[in-house]
Protein backbone atom coordinates (compact mmCIF):
# COMPACT_ATOMS: atom_id res chain seq x y z
CA UNK A 1 0.00 0.00 0.00
CA UNK A 2 3.30 2.70 0.89
CA UNK A 3 4.09 2.40 -2.77
CA UNK A 4 0.19 3.15 -3.94
CA UNK A 5 0.42 6.42 -1.65
CA UNK A 6 3.89 7.30 -2.40
CA UNK A 7 3.03 7.52 -6.24
CA UNK A 8 -0.29 9.17 -5.75
CA UNK A 9 1.31 11.77 -4.11
CA UNK A 10 4.12 12.03 -6.62
CA UNK A 11 1.36 12.18 -9.16
CA UNK A 12 -0.35 14.69 -7.75
CA UNK A 13 2.96 16.65 -7.14
CA UNK A 14 3.38 17.16 -10.49
CA UNK A 15 0.25 18.99 -11.20
CA UNK A 16 0.84 21.43 -8.42
CA UNK A 17 4.92 21.97 -10.22
CA UNK A 18 3.56 22.14 -13.83
CA UNK A 19 0.64 24.68 -12.58
CA UNK A 20 3.54 26.71 -11.03
CA UNK A 21 5.07 26.80 -13.95
CA UNK A 22 2.74 28.58 -16.00
CA UNK A 23 1.54 30.92 -13.29
CA UNK A 24 3.65 31.83 -10.89
CA UNK A 25 6.61 31.61 -13.42
CA UNK A 26 4.94 33.21 -16.24
CA UNK A 27 5.52 30.69 -18.96
CA UNK A 28 3.63 30.29 -21.74
CA UNK A 29 1.59 26.80 -21.91
CA UNK A 30 3.28 25.53 -25.51
CA UNK A 31 6.72 26.93 -23.93
CA UNK A 32 5.62 25.06 -20.36
CA UNK A 33 4.84 21.63 -23.00
CA UNK A 34 8.36 22.47 -24.88
CA UNK A 35 10.71 22.24 -21.77
CA UNK A 36 8.98 19.04 -20.14
CA UNK A 37 9.02 17.31 -23.67
CA UNK A 38 12.74 18.21 -24.23
CA UNK A 39 13.69 16.81 -20.33
CA UNK A 40 11.68 14.07 -20.82
CA UNK A 41 13.35 13.16 -23.82
CA UNK A 42 16.84 13.42 -22.27
CA UNK A 43 15.66 11.62 -18.93
CA UNK A 44 14.11 8.37 -21.19
CA UNK A 45 16.75 8.22 -23.37
CA UNK A 46 19.47 7.96 -20.31
CA UNK A 47 17.22 5.36 -18.63
CA UNK A 48 16.24 3.34 -21.83
CA UNK A 49 19.46 2.59 -22.73
CA UNK A 50 21.88 2.68 -19.56
CA UNK A 51 18.94 1.51 -16.71
CA UNK A 52 16.73 -0.45 -18.66
CA UNK A 53 18.94 -1.63 -21.73
CA UNK A 54 16.49 -1.31 -24.17
CA UNK A 55 17.18 -1.98 -27.79
CA UNK A 56 14.93 -0.57 -30.02
CA UNK A 57 16.77 -2.88 -33.30
CA UNK A 58 15.03 -5.83 -31.18
CA UNK A 59 11.77 -4.40 -31.80
CA UNK A 60 10.38 -6.08 -34.68
CA UNK A 61 6.64 -4.80 -34.96
CA UNK A 62 4.56 -6.14 -37.69
CA UNK A 63 2.15 -2.82 -39.82
CA UNK A 64 -1.24 -3.10 -37.57
CA UNK A 65 1.51 -2.32 -34.51
CA UNK A 66 3.21 0.30 -35.76
CA UNK A 67 -0.24 1.80 -36.96
CA UNK A 68 -1.73 1.36 -33.14
CA UNK A 69 1.99 2.96 -32.13
CA UNK A 70 1.46 5.76 -34.44
CA UNK A 71 -2.53 6.05 -32.90
CA UNK A 72 -1.59 6.30 -29.53
CA UNK A 73 1.09 9.29 -29.85
CA UNK A 74 -1.10 10.87 -31.78
CA UNK A 75 -3.80 10.88 -29.20
CA UNK A 76 -1.08 11.39 -26.42
CA UNK A 77 0.08 14.60 -28.19
CA UNK A 78 -3.52 15.82 -28.46
CA UNK A 79 -4.07 15.03 -24.55
CA UNK A 80 -0.42 16.33 -23.29
CA UNK A 81 -1.60 19.67 -25.29
CA UNK A 82 -5.30 20.38 -24.05
CA UNK A 83 -4.33 19.09 -20.44
CA UNK A 84 -1.38 21.86 -20.08
CA UNK A 85 -3.47 24.20 -21.93
CA UNK A 86 -6.60 23.93 -19.86
CA UNK A 87 -4.38 23.57 -16.47
CA UNK A 88 -3.40 27.23 -17.93
CA UNK A 89 -6.85 28.56 -17.48
CA UNK A 90 -7.80 27.22 -13.80
CA UNK A 91 -6.88 26.07 -10.55
CA UNK A 92 -5.41 22.86 -10.00
CA UNK A 93 -8.74 21.76 -7.96
CA UNK A 94 -10.76 23.51 -9.98
CA UNK A 95 -9.59 21.18 -12.72
CA UNK A 96 -9.44 17.72 -10.95
CA UNK A 97 -13.55 17.17 -11.56
CA UNK A 98 -12.21 16.89 -15.45
CA UNK A 99 -9.07 15.40 -15.34
CA UNK A 100 -10.72 12.44 -13.42
CA UNK A 101 -13.52 12.12 -15.87
CA UNK A 102 -11.33 10.25 -17.65
CA UNK A 103 -12.14 7.25 -16.43
CA UNK A 104 -15.66 7.23 -17.43
CA UNK A 105 -15.05 7.90 -20.94
CA UNK A 106 -13.04 4.38 -20.94
CA UNK A 107 -15.82 2.80 -19.58
CA UNK A 108 -18.22 4.17 -22.00
CA UNK A 109 -15.28 3.45 -24.86
CA UNK A 110 -15.01 -0.33 -23.17
CA UNK A 111 -18.18 -1.29 -23.35
CA UNK A 112 -18.46 -0.45 -27.14
CA UNK A 113 -14.85 -1.60 -27.91
CA UNK A 114 -14.53 -4.16 -25.54
CA UNK A 115 -17.73 -5.47 -24.64
CA UNK A 116 -16.73 -8.18 -22.79
CA UNK A 117 -14.70 -6.50 -20.22
CA UNK A 118 -18.16 -4.79 -18.78
CA UNK A 119 -20.15 -6.90 -17.06
CA UNK A 120 -23.97 -5.32 -16.29
CA UNK A 121 -25.52 -1.76 -16.84
CA UNK A 122 -24.65 -0.72 -13.48
CA UNK A 123 -20.98 0.67 -14.69
CA UNK A 124 -22.90 2.73 -17.58
CA UNK A 125 -25.56 3.86 -14.55
CA UNK A 126 -22.38 4.61 -12.31
CA UNK A 127 -20.84 6.88 -15.32
CA UNK A 128 -24.07 8.95 -15.73
CA UNK A 129 -24.13 9.93 -11.93
CA UNK A 130 -20.32 11.22 -12.36
CA UNK A 131 -21.51 13.02 -15.50
CA UNK A 132 -24.95 14.78 -13.61
CA UNK A 133 -22.44 15.81 -10.51
CA UNK A 134 -20.00 17.03 -13.16
CA UNK A 135 -22.73 19.09 -14.61
CA UNK A 136 -24.03 19.88 -11.39
CA UNK A 137 -20.97 21.61 -10.06
CA UNK A 138 -21.29 23.93 -13.23
CA UNK A 139 -24.44 25.80 -11.97
CA UNK A 140 -23.59 29.31 -11.19
CA UNK A 141 -26.55 30.81 -9.86
CA UNK A 142 -28.87 28.48 -11.33
CA UNK A 143 -27.28 29.33 -15.00
CA UNK A 144 -25.28 25.95 -16.08
CA UNK A 145 -21.37 27.61 -16.78
CA UNK A 146 -18.63 25.59 -18.64
CA UNK A 147 -15.79 27.41 -19.02
CA UNK A 148 -13.24 27.46 -21.96
CA UNK A 149 -10.85 26.14 -19.53
CA UNK A 150 -13.40 22.74 -18.30
CA UNK A 151 -14.40 22.55 -21.83
CA UNK A 152 -10.41 22.30 -22.91
CA UNK A 153 -9.95 19.67 -20.43
CA UNK A 154 -12.61 17.56 -20.96
CA UNK A 155 -11.34 17.18 -24.83
CA UNK A 156 -7.94 15.98 -22.91
CA UNK A 157 -9.55 13.52 -20.77
CA UNK A 158 -11.45 12.22 -24.16
CA UNK A 159 -8.10 11.85 -25.70
CA UNK A 160 -6.42 10.42 -22.19
CA UNK A 161 -9.70 7.77 -22.64
CA UNK A 162 -8.58 6.85 -26.09
CA UNK A 163 -5.42 6.59 -25.55
CA UNK A 164 -6.03 4.04 -22.96
CA UNK A 165 -8.00 2.16 -25.57
CA UNK A 166 -5.29 2.00 -28.29
CA UNK A 167 -2.69 0.95 -25.53
CA UNK A 168 -4.85 -1.81 -24.53
CA UNK A 169 -4.57 -3.18 -28.46
CA UNK A 170 -1.17 -3.03 -27.63
CA UNK A 171 -0.01 -4.57 -24.02
CA UNK A 172 -2.24 -7.80 -25.23
CA UNK A 173 1.58 -8.86 -27.28
CA UNK A 174 4.37 -5.76 -25.80
CA UNK A 175 5.39 -5.66 -22.21
CA UNK A 176 3.05 -2.82 -21.08
CA UNK A 177 6.35 -1.18 -19.81
CA UNK A 178 7.91 -0.82 -23.44
CA UNK A 179 4.30 0.47 -24.29
CA UNK A 180 4.59 3.22 -21.94
CA UNK A 181 8.23 4.25 -22.93
CA UNK A 182 7.65 4.15 -26.45
CA UNK A 183 4.50 5.92 -26.37
CA UNK A 184 6.25 8.96 -23.97
CA UNK A 185 9.32 9.40 -25.51
CA UNK A 186 7.78 9.74 -29.31
CA UNK A 187 5.45 11.94 -28.02
CA UNK A 188 7.80 13.71 -26.82
CA UNK A 189 9.72 13.78 -29.92
CA UNK A 190 6.47 14.92 -31.72
CA UNK A 191 5.47 17.69 -29.52
CA UNK A 192 8.79 19.39 -29.48
CA UNK A 193 8.79 19.01 -33.62
CA UNK A 194 4.99 20.57 -33.45
CA UNK A 195 5.74 23.37 -30.89
CA UNK A 196 9.26 24.60 -32.65
CA UNK A 197 10.17 26.66 -29.51
CA UNK A 198 12.97 28.13 -28.63
CA UNK A 199 14.37 28.18 -25.46
CA UNK A 200 15.90 31.55 -25.09
CA UNK A 201 14.56 33.62 -21.95
CA UNK A 202 13.96 30.34 -20.11
CA UNK A 203 15.34 30.43 -16.12
CA UNK A 204 17.33 28.59 -14.29
CA UNK A 205 14.14 28.10 -12.14
CA UNK A 206 12.31 27.04 -15.13
CA UNK A 207 14.60 24.42 -15.98
CA UNK A 208 14.27 22.77 -12.37
CA UNK A 209 10.89 22.59 -12.36
CA UNK A 210 10.52 20.73 -15.67
CA UNK A 211 13.48 18.77 -14.27
CA UNK A 212 10.95 18.41 -11.34
CA UNK A 213 8.00 17.39 -12.33
CA UNK A 214 9.31 14.92 -15.49
CA UNK A 215 11.27 13.15 -11.95
CA UNK A 216 7.74 13.18 -9.74
CA UNK A 217 6.04 11.77 -12.88
CA UNK A 218 9.07 8.75 -13.37
CA UNK A 219 9.13 8.00 -9.89
CA UNK A 220 5.50 7.76 -9.63
CA UNK A 221 5.48 5.72 -12.32
CA UNK A 222 8.11 3.50 -10.90
CA UNK A 223 6.78 3.03 -7.36
CA UNK A 224 3.08 2.44 -9.33
CA UNK A 225 4.24 -0.73 -10.82
CA UNK A 226 6.67 -1.60 -7.56
CA UNK A 227 2.90 -1.40 -6.26
CA UNK A 228 1.75 -3.61 -8.70
CA UNK A 229 4.34 -6.69 -7.37
CA UNK A 230 3.38 -6.31 -3.76
CA UNK A 231 -0.41 -5.89 -3.41
CA UNK A 232 -1.79 -6.05 -7.33
CA UNK A 233 -3.11 -3.78 -10.02
CA UNK A 234 -6.56 -3.49 -8.19
CA UNK A 235 -5.39 -2.50 -4.82
CA UNK A 236 -3.19 0.01 -6.17
CA UNK A 237 -5.71 1.65 -8.50
CA UNK A 238 -7.97 2.41 -6.03
CA UNK A 239 -5.11 3.96 -4.37
CA UNK A 240 -4.37 6.39 -7.06
CA UNK A 241 -8.14 7.09 -7.84
CA UNK A 242 -7.34 9.37 -4.57
CA UNK A 243 -5.21 11.90 -7.07
CA UNK A 244 -7.69 14.21 -7.33
CA UNK A 245 -8.06 14.98 -3.55
CA UNK A 246 -4.23 14.64 -2.86
CA UNK A 247 -3.60 17.18 -5.97
CA UNK A 248 -7.01 19.08 -4.38
CA UNK A 249 -5.12 19.44 -0.91
CA UNK A 250 -1.73 20.26 -2.52
CA UNK A 251 -2.84 22.87 -4.68
CA UNK A 252 -4.74 24.77 -1.29
CA UNK A 253 -1.78 24.07 1.32
CA UNK A 254 1.00 25.30 -1.48
CA UNK A 255 -0.20 27.44 -4.28
CA UNK A 256 -2.72 28.74 -2.13
CA UNK A 257 -5.45 29.11 -4.71
CA UNK A 258 -9.42 29.10 -3.94
CA UNK A 259 -11.30 26.40 -3.35
CA UNK A 260 -14.67 26.01 -4.09
CA UNK A 261 -17.23 23.71 -2.20
CA UNK A 262 -18.82 22.57 -5.41
CA UNK A 263 -15.16 21.46 -6.83
CA UNK A 264 -14.42 19.42 -3.78
CA UNK A 265 -17.72 17.90 -3.53
CA UNK A 266 -17.59 17.12 -7.11
CA UNK A 267 -13.67 15.63 -6.60
CA UNK A 268 -15.25 13.09 -3.86
CA UNK A 269 -18.38 11.94 -6.02
CA UNK A 270 -15.95 11.10 -8.73
CA UNK A 271 -13.74 9.37 -6.93
CA UNK A 272 -15.72 7.92 -5.01
CA UNK A 273 -17.86 6.16 -8.20
CA UNK A 274 -14.27 5.40 -9.57
CA UNK A 275 -13.84 3.18 -6.21
CA UNK A 276 -17.25 1.77 -6.95
CA UNK A 277 -16.43 0.56 -10.22
CA UNK A 278 -12.98 -1.17 -9.47
CA UNK A 279 -14.06 -2.75 -6.81
CA UNK A 280 -17.29 -4.63 -8.71
CA UNK A 281 -15.52 -5.16 -11.63
CA UNK A 282 -11.44 -5.59 -11.00
CA UNK A 283 -11.00 -6.39 -15.26
CA UNK A 284 -11.39 -2.45 -15.55
CA UNK A 285 -8.01 -1.85 -13.80
CA UNK A 286 -6.08 -3.54 -16.34
CA UNK A 287 -7.03 -1.43 -19.65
Amino acid sequence: MLYGILSSVLYASSQIIDKHMMHYQHLDYKKAVALTSAISVITLSLLGIFVFKINVLEFNFDFFTIALFAALVLTAVFDFMLYFKGLSLTSVSDAQPYLTFSFFFIVIMASVIYPQDITGVNHLIIALIATGVLILSNFERKHLVFSKASIILLSSTFFLALSKILAKGLVLSIDPFIVTIIQIFFMEIALLVILRQSFKGTTKLNWISAFLTNALWILSLFFEYKSYEIIGIIDTVIILSSVPLVATFLDVIILKERLKKRTIFATIVITSCIIYLLLTAPQLASI
